[in-house]
């Protein structure tokens, strides 16, 4: 969570979308804490229901130490060709293009 509590929530509803919900505004209100005109500013720095927020995060992910992330192998990139159905295909350009 680089910035908020917000920037999770598009990566948990494509992993496990129950474990958040699917409106973006529930999620918002329930964790994110928010000034400004209308709720628009959220502040970075808090978090609603902080305990709640990190059990569930932590159901689907893994942390580890500064020691461990420094001690990682190299990186290494596999491209895998794979020939999409024709509807695939048209959401995949239509998605690209954006």
């Amino acid at each position: 969570m680089p910035h908020s509590p917000l920037d999770i929530y598009a990566q948990f509803r494509t992993i496990q979308p129950s474990i958040f919900g699917y409106s973006f505004a529930k999620f918002k209100n329930r964790y994110a804490v928010t000034t400004g005109a209308n709720g628009t500013w959220v502040d970075p720095k808090r978090i609603r229901n902080a305990d709640e927020l990190y059990t569930k995060f932590s159901c689907v992910s893994y942390q580890v130490t500064k020691e461990e992330a420094l001690s990682l192998p190299e990186e290494t990139h596999v491209n895998i060709p794979v020939e999409l159905e024709i509807n695939a295909l048209k959401q995949y350009k239509l998605f690209t293009s954006l």
